[in-house]
């Protein structure tokens, strides 16, 4: 039985999360995603990297923003309390579900190609796409969110690009300070 992340993240998001939620309060996902071949002329290969994807709904729109980053840039933790940019998937009431999603098969098609370059078809490769077991689903508190590289004339919401500042992972006997009343 397989899961599919795309799905799996919406059902979360909305279960735990609510729209109108503390501007600070996100949800992070990091993604292990991992792909292998060893079959080709007794080579391997293997590509692996990590893809984080927060959450945030501080009214009825969902913002998505997503990164991707690898061993190579001396660390994947976000918790450094310093601006990490992201790229934003979507801004939306209700079509963050699939924009903001398709990133997984985007990522996918990607390393398909990667792979087909190698001259490796897609039924040679091994994949492996879980939450990771080193950073599992967790509430973030924000302390710092900017958009930047915001288009002539447009507003901050227009931004493709969002500067975050990520303060601690909130526990989870603290999250009801974050969400709304009801």
């Amino acid at each position: 039985m397989k899961i599919e992340l795309s799905s799996a993240i919406p059902t979360i998001v909305e279960s735990f999360l609510p729209r109108f939620s503390d501007k600070r309060l996100g949800l992070l996902f990091e993604i292990d995603a991992s792909f292998n071949n060893y079959t080709k002329n007794d080579e391997d290969y293997n590509r692996r990297e990590y893809l984080q994807m927060l959450i945030i709904r501080p009214d009825n729109y969902t913002k998505v923003l997503f990164r991707k980053v690898t061993f190579v840039d001396g660390g994947y933790h976000v918790m450094v309390k310093k601006p990490i940019t992201w790229k934003k998937l979507s801004d939306h009431d209700s079509c963050w579900r699939t924009d903001g999603m398709r990133c997984f098969f985007q990522y996918k098609c990607e390393v398909w190609k990667w792979f087909e370059e190698r001259g490796i078809a897609r039924d040679d490769i091994l994949e492996h796409i879980s939450f990771s077991i080193f950073n599992q689903p967790k509430y973030v508190e924000i302390s710092q969110m900017k958009g930047i590289n915001t288009p002539d004339g447009c507003s901050e919401s227009y931004s493709p690009d969002w500067e975050v500042v990520i303060e601690r992972q909130i526990p989870l006997n603290e999250v009801h300070n974050y969400l709304p009343e009801k």
